[in-house]
């Protein structure tokens, strides 16, 4: 219950919240920069089909032929703006407040996911290579972070 009490401060808070709101902003184009770089980096430059061009599935075969669809309808988004203005009224609004809070705290779990798999991964890899010491030192710092504060 705490911790839903210090999120709701923040809510409330105006100056609080505003920099939750900053640091969610910071933190996603952080990691959006990131993403864009690692992907750009690695991605080739192959030509891609332009909506509404006729692409063919199988080269050389004329008779299965697939119209290209566009990524999102434009009503779709029309809806979608409209239920965003009225979950989120401002930006520095509390509502504005607690998904950003609720985005960031998403985020971090997600990360701490990842971490977790790769500490199961080498304690695993510790145990099979019958290292004592390490398997240990691995199983402790799995209890540290597994265990709920």
């Amino acid at each position: 219950m705490s911790v839903q009490s210090k999120l709701l401060e923040t809510a409330i808070d105006p100056y609080k919240r505003r920099r939750a709101v900053i640091i969610a902003v910071g933190s996603v184009a952080a990691i959006a920069l990131a993403h864009w770089a690692t992907v750009s980096r690695n991605v080739q430059k192959t030509p891609r089909p332009t909506i509404g061009k006729v692409i063919s599935l199988a080269p050389g075969d004329e008779t299965t032929k697939k119209k290209a669809k566009p990524a999102f309808d434009p009503l779709f988004l029309r809806q979608l703006k409209e239920l965003l203005r009225i979950m989120v009224p401002g930006v520095f609004s509390k509502e504005a407040g607690i998904i950003g809070i609720h985005s960031i705290i998403l985020i971090c779990r997600t990360f701490l996911t990842i971490y977790v798999a790769q500490l199961e991964g080498s304690m695993v890899q510790a145990i099979v290579e019958k290292v004592w010491r390490k398997t240990g030192l691995k199983k402790f710092y799995y209890g540290f972070y597994v265990t709920p504060m």
